[in-house]
């Protein structure tokens, strides 16, 4: 069986695309869970007072994750397709 490449890869820019925006709308319109999500799904600290949310970071964060996505389902469709 062959594995569409450019379909996996889609996808999962689709899905990371949706997960991210998801994420990132939580963290500005709930800011109380803010401060535990900067501790635990990115592993730094952030005072509250400090916005670090802002349209550039969503954009900047939002292509960072979506090429990271990209590779991840690239190279896994990649060796799926070449190992027998």
């Amino acid at each position: 069986m062959h594995m569409n490449t450019k379909r996996i890869v889609r996808t999962a820019i689709a899905w990371t695309s949706i997960v991210y925006t998801a994420c990132f709308l939580a963290l500005l319109l709930l800011p109380g869970i803010r401060s535990g999500f900067m501790m635990y799904g990115w592993h730094t600290r952030a005072p509250l007072y400090e916005n670090i949310l802002t349209f550039g970071t969503f954009l900047w964060g939002f292509v960072i994750w979506d090429a990271i996505a990209a590779a991840g389902a690239w190279l896994f469709a990649t060796l799926y397709n070449k190992i027998k």
